[in-house]
């Protein structure tokens, strides 16, 4: 009986602790679904509640240069899939900055419990390092400024965002001829430059972007090869110039182009010459040894401004043909100097000009440069005589006409009738 009691008591101990092995097996754990917490959330991930907090984190991934993101919406003021679809048609095609980076936005909402994530996708047409490389220009001058400094640079692109009132592409591809012609020595070459406005279409944002492509026909490391070069003649050629005062310095820079330089007739001919031959740049004329007008207008200012003489590149046309020459201030005075024709046909016939000598030859925008009426001449610089002009043959006295006498013989047989 003992026996048979304690076997029992044996089996319920066994059976309890079998019991409490199978109860405390994960297995068979049971958590209500209601009882779960929300997944932690990213502190970094933006939120939005309402149509500009939407664009403004879109618009952050753009900034950012992230082809992906999440945005978290908890409680939206809107339809949200409709001002989505307004986010997008915004940024891709009102926005300077994003009709210019992106291709595409794709947006992604999922419903997670109490909340939505929104996954958005950027397509870009731009490189990191374009979109990077915007330049914001909120004045004239430091648009200019980075204008000089990109064509400086030989660039192949740049992107401009700015909101200059009325300003276009016909404007910037204006400031970069200018600026190509007041700075011979620091861009060896115009470049050919197309530029585009983004947005494309009408907006009303203040701001546009407007996209420069510049092409060369040479390479940009040959070309600041060659721009080192040139600084280094330039310096060279100014720190020998000779002279008491500016008239016999600018006299003595023209002599030494005119000595550096041969005069292409067969390029000037041309009633259009390529816009990136090198006789039309200092660099050809300098180093080259071989220029049209052009050349030389621009190895002389190059000159000049290293020795800082005022001195301004003029283009216009000489008998019919584009041609360039300058405009110096000597002494108060404006002149003009054709070095070009200094160097073919003597320095007497083109070294410090007014306007009334040049008019007989040549045709310029009279209004964009300043009136030239000094009487300096190149005589007066170098003390020589100027070659005295014959004075004219008197003109010959008409002879008288013949009186052949046929009226009075009449009047006589007439008397002596009579």
């Amino acid at each position: 009986m003992r026996r048979a009691a304690l076997l029992v008591l044996i089996l319920l101990m066994a059976l309890s602790v079998s019991c409490a092995s199978i109860l405390e097996t994960d297995n068979l754990t049971i958590v209500p679904h209601a009882e779960l917490d929300p997944p932690e959330l990213d502190d970094e991930v933006p939120e939005a509640a309402n149509y500009s907090e939407l664009r403004a984190a879109v618009y952050d991934l753009l900034n950012r240069g992230q082809i992906a993101g999440t945005i978290n919406v908890f409680e939206y003021d809107g339809d949200l899939d409709a001002e989505l679809d307004a986010v997008r048609e915004d940024i891709l095609y009102r926005d300077c900055v994003g009709s210019y980076a992106l291709s595409d936005i794709l947006s992604t909402v999922t419903p997670i419990v109490s909340y939505y994530e929104i996954r958005v996708d950027m397509t870009y047409r731009r490189t990191r390092e374009q979109i990077d490389g915007i330049v914001t220009a909120s004045t004239q001058r430091y648009l200019r400024a980075e204008l000089l400094e990109m064509m400086g640079d030989y660039r192949a692109d740049a992107a401009i965002r700015t909101s200059l009132p009325g300003i276009t592409e016909r404007e910037i591809l204006g400031y970069l001829s200018e600026i190509y012609y007041e700075n011979p020595l620091l861009i060896v070459m115009l470049p050919i430059t197309t530029a585009s406005v983004y947005p494309p279409g009408p907006t009303d944002s203040d701001e546009i972007l407007i996209e420069l492509n510049f092409g060369y026909s040479q390479p940009n490391s040959v070309l600041r090869r060659f721009s080192g070069w040139l600084q280094s003649a330039v310096g060279d050629i100014a720190e020998a110039a000779s002279g008491e005062n500016d008239g016999e310095i600018l006299l003595s820079l023209c002599r030494a182009l005119a000595e550096l330089a041969e005069y292409d007739a067969a390029a000037a001919s041309l009633s259009e010459y390529p816009t990136q031959s090198f006789s039309a740049t200092a660099y050809g004329a300098l180093l080259n040894g071989s220029a049209i007008g052009e050349g030389y207008a621009m190895a002389y200012k190059a000159l000049c401004d290293e020795l800082s003489i005022p001195c301004r590149v003029v283009l216009g046309s000489r008998d019919g043909l584009p041609y360039a020459w300058n405009i110096v201030l000597y002494d108060g005075e404006y002149y003009h100097v054709d070095p070009a024709l200094c160097d073919e046909l003597g320095m007497e016939t083109g070294f410090l000009k007014n306007d009334a000598d040049m008019e007989e030859h040549y045709l310029w925008e009279r209004g964009a440069y300043p009136v030239c009426d000094g009487e300096a001449t190149y005589y007066d610089i170098t003390g020589e005589r100027p070659p005295v002009e014959p004075d004219p043959e008197p003109e010959p006295e008409p002879e008288p006409e013949p009186d052949d006498g046929g009226d009075d013989t009449d009047d006589t047989i007439d008397t002596e009738e009579n």
